[in-house]
């Protein structure tokens, strides 16, 4: 007799151990903008239940309610808790980023941009007093090179803030700042290629195809242009093609961006040999001669790119490799490398119990929250 054995699906995404020093009791489900409501209207709310409010808004395009639960969630850190710095930047950041994604067109932005900095400007006397002038002094960078290429009507100053839009997640927004450039001088190959990107950043498949063959066509050997079609090419079921044409952009210039590109073409085609293929290619890459040391940079691309397929084996040879170079990481490098090993540890731990359903168990589906990975490439 077979056993049915439901699988329930799992809770919200909340922002467990970035704690806002309220003693946090067991978080509300919030799931619906009708939740998001209830909470804010509430006479308390803890850190974790405001960000997942921040997180339902967003779903939503409630800016103005993820704005209130971005603010209320940095209102309430207390500065003399452990966690005030990392509590203190994530809701800062999330306001910041209302800012952006309230714009409704390329001319709003600036105004938006302009209250952003008032913002910062505001409240950056806390976020000195826990620590954080670090991320004040890279969030007002942003905001002044943006205000920077707001001002610049330059065609090269257009691509450059289409680029950086990209970057806040507003590609529909770069768009609209590089587009008149494209249409206006044919042979731009940047603002043909970084038009066709942001096409592709919306979905928008086939005037990222024109865009960038256009380009390709005014020169051929364009590399960032042949990383976007490839990742046009990808995303519309192209996966020969895409892998084809990320092979001949890093055979003449491996960089991270056509690393990457290649990596991730390779593991779109679901084929075993051409991912190793491809993960060879780019461990050879890294090799420096002059040097003496491998490009970590690369190296840690490819084993990120392991990760994902769950190959333990070769994962631990990039590993060693990196620990053995005495190269010295910092910031964003080192916390890529730690969390490298720390997969390298859950991939290689022996299992309690082995994989799949027991004997005579069928299991049925629940439907519940699907989890993807978006990378954002040239």
């Amino acid at each position: 007799m077979q056993t049915t054995v439901a699988i329930v699906p799992s809770a919200p995404r909340t922002f467990e151990g970035i704690g806002g020093g309220d003693n946090e009791r067991s978080a509300r489900r919030i799931e619906t903008v009708s939740d998001v409501r209830a909470v804010l209207d509430s006479p308390a709310a803890s850190f974790t239940e405001l960000m997942d409010c921040v997180s339902v808004a967003k779903a939503a395009s409630e800016w103005e309610l993820r704005h209130r639960a971005a603010e209320r969630a940095f209102a309430d850190v207390v500065l003399e808790t452990p966690s005030a710095q990392a509590s203190l930047s994530t809701a800062a950041k999330v306001v910041i980023d209302n800012f952006f994604k309230s714009a409704r067109s390329i001319d709003h932005l600036a105004s938006r941009v302009t209250a952003a900095d008032r913002w910062l400007q505001h409240h950056r006397t806390k976020l000195d007093a826990c620590g954080a002038s670090w991320f004040a002094d890279e969030q007002a960078q942003l905001l002044a090179e943006i205000q920077v290429l707001l001002s610049d009507v330059e065609p090269a100053a257009q691509v450059r803030l289409c680029a950086r839009l990209r970057k806040i997640d507003r590609p529909d927004l770069g768009i609209e700042a590089v587009r008149p450039i494209a249409n206006k001088d044919r042979d731009n190959v940047a603002a043909l290629t970084t038009l066709g990107a942001a096409y592709c950043d919306i979905g928008e498949y086939g005037n990222a195809e024109r865009a960038l063959r256009a380009a390709l066509r005014v020169d051929p050997k364009g590399g960032q242009t042949r990383v976007a079609l490839s990742r046009v090419l990808q995303e519309t079921n192209r996966q020969v093609e895409a892998l084809h044409l990320a092979k001949i952009a890093f055979a003449d210039e491996s960089n991270i961006y056509t690393a990457h590109r290649l990596l991730a073409a390779a593991a779109a085609l679901g084929d075993s040999d051409a991912f190793d293929e491809a993960v060879t290619a780019v461990e050879l890459a890294a090799e420096t001669e002059s040097a003496g040391q491998p490009d970590v940079y690369l190296l840690l691309l490819a084993a990120e790119a392991l990760i994902d397929q769950g190959k333990a084996v070769e994962l631990g040879d990039i590993v060693r490799r990196i620990s053995e170079s005495g190269t010295a990481l910092a910031g964003d490098t080192a916390k890529r490398f730690a969390a490298a090993k720390r997969a390298l540890q859950t991939l290689t731990a022996p299992r309690l119990f082995p994989d799949g359903p027991s004997p005579g168990v069928t299991m049925k589906q629940t439907p519940g929250r699907a989890v993807s990975r978006v990378i954002r490439e040239n």
